[in-house]
Parts: structure tokens; C-alpha cells; sequence
């Protein structure tokens, strides 16, 4: 394995850990007492300290042991955390994170982090004192006086954990190295016996220095329960030998695993003596008295077989660029079947079509596996959330309850690393602008706490994301005196609720009185409209003043395979993503060689028609029959001009090459069966450029 997989797991899991943990003192904060959340934050914490300890990577060993600590402390009920302990605890985390991110091993950080570290691990000892080791030795000292009690009542033979290891012979390949596990178990307890085991050495002749040959017997006591120190070997557990035997073990646990020990019967029953447990060697034993052994332990102890069964993993983790290339190579699967259908569809075989039949169906099986592979429940996301609220809201004075919904829905994971800058903008929004402080809410009728909540569902080939609060809702007047100020929309235009609504979406546009750290400067709000529609989607705002504000963000649940509708237009091709489809007519409207757009009658509503084609400079073949395809965005229906509509294709979206990146109604590419290019209309990007030109034509004709 290389070094730098290693680092990443090591660095991916940890942040992981750290981040349950943080969402479990966000939870502790709330006054939702759970003496599980504790027990779990002390196993995550203690995870942590141990796999860095494993790497070498002492700054994260040092701080984390301090936090174990406290931890350790707050779950033996010898202190509580208090707000304050909380805080602390949340803020060690937030260092533990920036060290674990980019880990070094040594305990030499960067002066700044350095200052940090110094600071976090003071405060810990101020919380913890000289308490925790001496409530740890004394209990430890209790539990020793304990198990030689019951040792000698019950006949069972050791004092200690009986550890027996036997490290892979690759491990130091894998980057590894035994030592490292004997050093961590040390801050467990104390190790009062160790064995090597030397029967693996091979002739000199046939060493191989990257090859481990040794094994280890092990005595340590300890106050740790078996998890803990069966964690301490986790990252090498599956490819090793390892056995853990708590103290007051039976006869029968030992003789077990002298059958299993690679280093055989004799060797281990003779570590075993050299280390004060006289328990004789099964193979001086009479044949009798072997059979009842093994008769007891069958008993005992659980199929191998079974057993494993029980404990085999139900996750695997994958690197996420194998999941991105499967997706790829699914793509061209589906291009390449898509030209092969085509071609046996002029081929009058009923044998050779029902195999493309089933073919088609298998490859669109393996389709939808291949894309659920990239689909993750979006709540991971949504729980991030809790500590940007809880800062924010503290920031700002203001209490707010903060409610999740819908955080099982699953969304492509490409989808959900672009969505959390806009959906921060917006709850950073909510909080500065929208809610109120808590007098002020109770001065107009309402609850102290503020409300704010995030809301996921799905809808049809996409997914729907809300973000709603019960704040002072928006001012249209505000906004509209806003806009004409900075030129934005002149004093005499009149805009609907919706349009007025959109403004806050304008570059540079902003209704704050003054700077602050969080908003005032007129940069948020069109990055968050910029970024969603890059990813084929929309946002849209309702809102009731003095009320609160709903802000409802529509995503593709994929970047990668979208279902479309194929139309020509002139002599190019064009796919549209079916989210925005609405329905299809044959066209009527006839307009002028020059011109673009032009508008028709649709069930009592006007509704903009633009001509594809010649919108984008493309030769007009000038061909009689035209169709429509009315397209949905932002509420509002448009048509556009095409010559053929081909119907719906799964179409496989390669990105633009940089040349094309500024062009805004295009957002790909697709290959088509034939082998023609198709590309991707941006709907959003297009229903922008025909409202700016429809807006500069009635310009000019006012002008006139």
C-alpha cells in the first residue's frame, strides 16, 4: 500500500470522527442530555489519539489525549460539561481538524497552530487537574485487587489482558511497524510481560528485510475494556493475527487459541510459562481430558465460519475517482449501445433485435447501480450546518433553533460538494437579515427563539432543497429603492413580486446599513444564483414580510447521466434536460427572415418563442415544418424554435472545453448513437439571454 493511501484513510476518518463528535456536543449544548453521546465522543476522541500515535503524528496524539481526558472524566460522571466545557471541547476540535488535515509527525506545528495547540492543552489540564489520574490509578488499583479475587475464587488464570500478535508478514510494506502498536497499547496501561515469538525467522539465505517475522505475547494491565484495546490494532486486524483475552480468563479460552496461533501449541504454551501462567501443554495431556477441552470449547465458543459471517463488514470503502470512472465507462456503454441499436434497427431480424432489447435494459440496470454508487444521503451535509448556525447565531446574539428534515434523500456526491457554498450564503443570510433579535421578535408577537430550518426532498428527476425562516421576511419596497439607486432597474419599470424577489440576485446588490463581518459588501447572493445554475438548477424565493422567507433550491440528482429531449435545430443538435420540459406542439408562429423571437398564444397566456437556431448564428436551412418545445424556468413558460424534435435519450454530458466555458447557454456535450455531437442547453442561461434581449427590444422601441 502507498504511504499516501494510508495518510488519506488516516486523515478521512479521523475528520469524520472529529465531526461526530462535534455534532454530539452541539447536541449536549441543546440540553439533550445523552450519557451514549459522551461514551461515543470519548471512543472517537480515543480512535483518534490512537491511529496518530500508530503514524507518528504526536501533535494530534498530544492534543487529542488531553480531550480524551476530560472526556474520560465527564463519562465516569467525576465532572460535567458545562456550556463552557462544551465551548472548549468544540474549539480543541476545530484545531484538532486544521493539525489532522495536513498531519506532520512530530509535535513541531506552525507557530500560529503551535500558540493554538499550547492554549488548547492548558485549558484541558485547568478542567482536568491531577483528578483524572488519580481517579485512573485508583480504579485501576480496584480493579487488580478485583480480578485476583475472583481469579482465585473461580479458578480462572490471569491477572491481565493476554494479548498474542502476529503482524502481517507485509506489513512493513503497507507502512507499518509493529512497534508502534506495542507503544500506543503502553497509554492504555502497563505492559508487565512481553514475549517474541522467533519461529518465522527463516535461514539468512531467505530473509527479506521488508518481510516481519516476529510475533508478540503480551501482558498488560489495564482498566480498558476490550473494544479499546482491540481498536489499538485496527488498522491491521484483518490481515494479522490477533487474539485479546481479558483477565479472569478459563483454561479453555487459552487451550482455544493454542489451536489457532501460527506459532504452534508448544511455543505458545511455553510464552505462556516463561510469563508465569502455568496452564501445561494440551499435548501432555491425556487424550481424554483434550477431547472435553475441545468438546467445551466448541461449546463455548461460536462457529469460525458463523462467526465471521456476524462480523463481516457491510461497507467497503472505495476511492471516489474508481466510483467516477466506472460512472465514465457506463457512459460510453450507453453511447456504444445506443449506436448499435441503431444499427440493427434497419436490420429486419426479430432475434438479432430482441437481444438489443435485453441489452438495453441490462445497460440501463447497471446504469442506475452505477450512478446509486455515487449517491449519498445528503443529512451528512445538512449536520455540517449545526456549528455554522450555533457560531453565526452566537455571533450575532440571537437564539435560533435550527431544525433538519428530509437528510435521508440522496443526491450524486459531485452534486453536493458544489451546493454548500450557496446553501451557507443563504442560512448566513437568514441569520443576519432574516431573523430577528430575540426582543425584537418578542416586541412583535413572536417566539423568543428564532426558527430556521433546511428541508430536502425529491421531485421528479431532481431534488428539492428549502431553506425557510420565521424571520422579518423581505421588504419589497427596500429592495426596489435599492435597485434603482444602483441603476440597477429605472424608477418607472414595474416588476412583479417574483421579479423584485430576484434582484437580491443581482451582482453588487445589497440592503444592509453597514459592513459587517458577514454581509454588507454585496457578495453572496449572486455567487449562490451562479453556482446553482452551473449545476443545472434553480432557486427560487417566496417570501411574506414581517413573516419570514422560503428560499427553494432545484437540483439534478446527477451531474453525469441525465434523461433528455433530443431536438435539431437547423443542422446541429441539441439535447434539453427533462427537468425543464414542459410539452411539445407543431410550431405556427412566422417570422421574419431577421428575426430571433417573436411570441404566441398558449391557452390564454403569451409565451416568448425564440428561434434556436438563428439565436445562435447557425445557417437557416429555411425548411417549411418548425415544432415548439416549452421549456420551464423560474415559473415561467418560453418556447423555442426547432426544426425536429427526436424525442427522449439518455444522454452522457462531457464537459466544454475552455474555449467554450463563456458561452452561456451551453453547459456540454453529448454523443449521439450516429456519432454526432449534441449539445447541452443551459435552460436557466438561455431564458436569461432572451429576457436581456427581449428587454433591449422593447428599449429600442421606446427609443424610436
Amino acid at each position: 500500500m502507498d504511504l499516501s493511501e494510508i495518510k488519506e484513510a488516516f486523515i478521512q476518518e479521523s475528520l469524520e470522527l472529529l465531526s461526530g463528535a462535534e455534532l454530539h456536543l452541539l447536541q449536549l449544548e441543546k440540553g439533550e442530555f445523552d450519557e451514549e453521546a459522551i461514551h461515543s465522543m470519548f471512543r472517537y476522541v480515543h480512535t483518534v489519539k490512537g491511529t496518530a500515535g500508530m503514524f507518528g503524528y504526536e501533535a494530534i496524539e498530544e492534543c487529542s489525549h488531553e480531550l480524551e481526558t476530560l472526556l474520560d472524566l465527564a463519562r465516569s460522571g467525576k465532572t460535567e460539561l458545562d456550556p463552557r466545557k462544551i465551548d472548549f471541547l468544540l474549539r480543541a476540535i476545530d484545531h484538532l481538524k486544521k493539525i489532522v488535515s495536513d498531519p506532520i509527525p512530530s509535535k513541531d506545528l506552525e507557530p500560529e497552530l503551535q500558540s493554538e495547540q499550547t492554549k488548547i492543552i492548558q485549558e484541558a489540564k485547568e478542567f482536568t487537574g491531577n483528578a483524572s489520574e488519580k481517579n485512573k490509578n485508583k480504579q485501576a488499583s480496584k480493579n487488580q485487587e478485583e480480578q485476583k479475587i475472583s481469579s482465585s475464587k473461580t479458578g480462572n488464570v490471569n491477572s491481565d489482558w493476554q494479548i498474542s500478535f502476529f503482524p502481517s508478514d507485509h506489513i512493513f510494506k503497507d507502512g507499518m511497524d509493529p512497534y508502534s502498536f506495542l507503544k500506543y497499547l503502553r497509554s492504555l496501561g502497563e505492559i508487565q510481560n512481553l514475549y517474541v515469538y522467533k519461529t518465522k525467522l527463516p535461514d539468512w539465505k531467505d530473509w527479506d528485510s521488508e518481510n516481519c517475522y516476529l510475533g508478540y505475547e503480551i501482558q498488560l494491565r489495564s482498566n480498558s475494556n476490550h473494544r479499546e484495546i482491540e481498536s489499538v490494532f485496527s488498522f491491521v486486524k484483518d490481515s494479522s493475527f490477533l487474539s485479546v483475552l481479558p483477565p479472569g480468563s478459563s483454561e479453555e479460552s487459552f487451550y482455544k487459541i493454542s489451536k489457532e496461533i501460527p506459532c504452534g501449541e508448544l511455543e505458545y504454551f511455553k510464552a505462556l510459562e516463561i510469563q508465569g501462567l502455568n496452564l501445561g501443554s494440551p499435548s501432555l495431556s491425556s487424550t481424554s481430558e483434550i477431547a472435553k477441552t475441545e468438546s467445551v470449547s466448541k461449546k463455548s465458543e461460536p462457529d469460525s465460519k458463523t462467526q465471521t459471517s456476524q462480523i463481516a463488514p457491510k461497507l467497503i470503502r472505495i476511492d471516489s475517482a474508481k466510483v467516477d470512472q466506472l460512472v465514465n465507462l457506463v457512459g460510453e456503454l450507453i453511447i456504444s449501445e445506443a449506436s448499435l441499436g441503431r444499427l440493427l434497427a434497419q436490420k429486419e431480424d426479430s432475434e438479432l433485435n430482441e437481444s438489443a432489447e435485453l441489452l438495453a435494459r441490462l445497460v440501463g440496470e447497471i446504469r442506475e447501480t452505477a450512478m446509486a454508487l455515487r449517491m449519498v444521503p445528503i443529512g451528512e451535509l445538512f449536520e455540517k450546518y449545526r456549528r455554522t448556525v450555533r457560531d453565526i447565531s452566537m455571533e450575532l446574539g440571537k437564539e435560533v433553533d435550527f431544525e433538519i428534515l428530509g437528510g435521508e434523500t440522496e443526491l450524486d456526491r459531485s452534486v453536493i460538494e458544489k451546493i454548500n457554498d450557496p446553501i451557507v450564503h443563504i442560512l448566513r443570510n437568514a441569520l443576519d437579515h432574516g431573523i430577528e433579535p430575540s426582543q425584537d421578535r418578542v416586541n412583535a408577537g413572536k417566539a423568543q427563539k428564532g426558527k430556521l430550518k433546511i428541508q430536502a426532498s425529491h421531485s421528479t428527476g431532481s431534488i428539492s432543497i428549502e431553506i425557510s425562516d420565521d424571520g422579518k421576511g423581505i421588504n419589497h419596497e427596500k429592495i426596489r429603492q435599492k435597485a434603482i439607486e444602483k441603476g440597477i432597474i429605472d424608477a418607472a419599470q414595474t416588476l412583479n413580486e417574483q421579479e423584485i424577489f430576484n434582484l437580491i440576485f443581482q451582482p453588487g446588490f445589497s440592503t444592509a446599513e453597514s459592513v459587517t463581518s458577514l454581509s454588507g459588501r454585496g457578495v453572496g447572493m449572486d455567487v449562490v444564483l451562479r453556482n446553482i445554475e452551473s449545476l443545472r438548477g434553480s432557486v427560487n424565493v417566496q417570501s411574506e414580510f414581517g413573516k419570514g422567507s422560503v428560499f427553494s433550491i432545484r437540483l439534478p440528482l446527477t451531474l453525469a447521466i441525465i434523461d433528455g429531449f433530443l431536438v435539431r435545430a437547423c443542422d446541429s443538435y441539441f439535447v434539453v434536460p427533462m427537468d425543464w420540459v414542459r410539452e411539445t406542439m407543431e410550431s405556427e408562429l412566422q417570422l421574419l427572415p431577421e428575426e430571433i423571437s417573436g411570441s404566441i398564444n398558449l391557452r390564454g397566456e403569451v409565451l416568448p418563442i425564440l428561434h434556436l437556431g438563428r439565436f445562435l448564428g447557425l445557417p437557416d436551412p429555411d425548411e417549411g415544418r418548425q415544432n415548439i418545445l416549452v421549456l420551464e424556468h423560474d415559473g415561467r413558460n418560453f418556447g423555442v424554435l426547432v426544426h425536429e424534435l427526436l424525442g427522449e435519450i439518455q444522454s452522457v454530458i462531457k464537459p466544454l472545453n475552455e474555449i467554450f466555458k463563456g458561452i452561456q447557454c451551453i453547459s456540454g456535450t453529448s454523443v449521439l448513437g450516429t456519432g454526432n455531437i449534441a449539445f447541452i442547453l443551459d435552460v436557466p442561461g438561455l431564458h436569461s439571454l432572451l429576457k436581456m434581449q427581449r428587454t433591449n427590444l422593447r428599449d429600442r422601441t421606446a427609443a424610436r
